[in-house]
């Protein structure tokens, strides 16, 4: 019985890869001719446990518990599937499973991600393998105006020339870092009073932060590195760091012609979607409240969490996209995903069922999300429903 825990987890692992892997498409018409096979969104989302699983599962220290955990996920907006979910130290880098995992990047793959995951290794190996991306452009990344690398772009006097010549947005071709990968650099001049929030915001967060700390899931390694940082003296602002401030900076791959300037920077806001799910998994699903217990129970309990979020996930995402593309209405994943915690009890039984009657019970239930679930629009405000009309528009090329 002692060995029980460690292969509740190991089964309960196992379940949840299972549940991800087997993926529920929806035909799209073949008079389409794809422009991408799939638009994959991903991010991370960090919450603290308690102190006792520290050795496993290494946190910040400080002022932050000892303990900390970070969950990976990737989907497919286009068709829904889940194309990563797992469960990580709350020190991994965002970046470095990044470029662990590039190989899972297939041809005419759109990716979109936030700055966390940049890594100059990935963005050659999305060109290298025809497929596209959308990022915005990392503080750290070097531009350059051609291929050999003989100039650099003065982002100083590009700043005044847009003003000089009242020009909000500019649209050309340079080459990224080291590699020099040509790239498209999409620039947007701020306002004057976003310009100095950022500064002020930059300064307060340089002036208030202590030493940068090792991310090192060695402690002695930490404390090294944390020896090292007394004395150093405080970071400036660069010169490069304020000029860039002046701009929205989002770089890709995607040819003008199938994506504009306009239609790239409202294709990285369908990123923030991703952090909606984060929400309802700590709202609903109550993922980051595990109470403490051993190290193999805790792990069963959160795969579980993770298996019925992937459950829940398999039944809305199907709903969703039918509504919307048979109405062309969005439903609430939030009001969704309440429903079926208060239905708990019957989506159980419900995998218990013959395929005709869990027909007949998803029936039920994509009745409910059809008539009570609506999304609810802001006004004055581009909507949810806009940037998905825009996916499914310009995702595919009539012929």
């Amino acid at each position: 019985m002692s060995d029980f825990p460690r292969r509740a987890y190991r089964f309960s692992k196992e379940l949840l890869a299972q549940a991800v892997s087997e993926q529920t498409e929806i035909a799209l018409s073949k008079e389409k001719k794809e422009l991408f096979n799939r638009v994959l969104v991903k991010d991370s989302t960090r919450f603290h446990i308690d102190e006792s699983l520290k050795e496993y599962f290494p946190g910040y220290g400080g002022d932050a518990s000892e303990a900390g955990i970070s969950i990976q996920f990737e989907y497919d907006l286009k068709q829904g599937g889940i194309s990563d979910i797992e469960l990580q130290s709350a020190l991994d880098r965002d970046s470095t499973d990044a470029l662990k995992k590039k190989e899972t990047i297939g041809e005419k793959d759109l990716i979109i991600r936030d700055l966390g995951y940049y890594h100059g290794e990935v963005i050659k190996h999305i060109s290298d393998s025809k497929a596209f991306y959308i990022s915005r452009l990392h503080h750290s990344c070097n531009v350059y105006k051609d291929k050999e690398g003989n100039e650099k772009i003065d982002f100083g006097k590009l700043y005044h020339q847009m003003r000089v010549s009242h020009q909000a947005t500019s649209d050309i071709t340079v080459y990224l870092g080291k590699n020099r990968i040509p790239s498209r650099l999409i620039i947007v001049l701020m306002p004057e009073e976003i310009y100095e929030k950022r500064i002020r915001e930059r300064q307060k967060k340089v002036k208030n932060q202590p030493k940068a700390k090792s991310r090192s899931k060695d402690k002695k390694k930490r404390e090294e590195w944390d020896a090292t940082q007394k004395g150093k003296k405080d970071y400036q602002l660069s010169d490069e760091f304020k000029s860039r401030a002046h701009f929205n900076l989002f770089i890709c791959n995607i040819e003008s012609q199938d994506l504009s300037a306009d239609e790239i920077i409202r294709f990285y806001r369908i990123r923030w979607q991703i952090e909606l799910f984060f929400k309802v998994w700590k709202s609903i699903v109550q993922i980051h409240r595990i109470p403490k217990m051993k190290y193999n129970r805790f792990l069963t309990s959160i795969y579980m969490s993770l298996l019925w979020i992937v459950i829940q996930w398999k039944i809305l995402f199907p709903c969703q996209r039918f509504i919307y593309l048979e109405q062309n209405r969005l439903i609430s994943i939030f009001k969704c995903m309440n429903t079926l915690k208060e239905r708990c009890r019957e989506v159980r039984f419900l995998l218990q069922m013959s395929k005709t009657k869990m027909s007949k019970q998803l029936h039920k239930l994509y009745q409910i999300f059809h008539s009570k679930h609506d999304l609810e629009m802001k006004k004055n405000k581009e909507s949810y429903a806009d940037l998905f009309s825009l996916l499914f528009c310009k995702s595919n090329n009539y012929a």
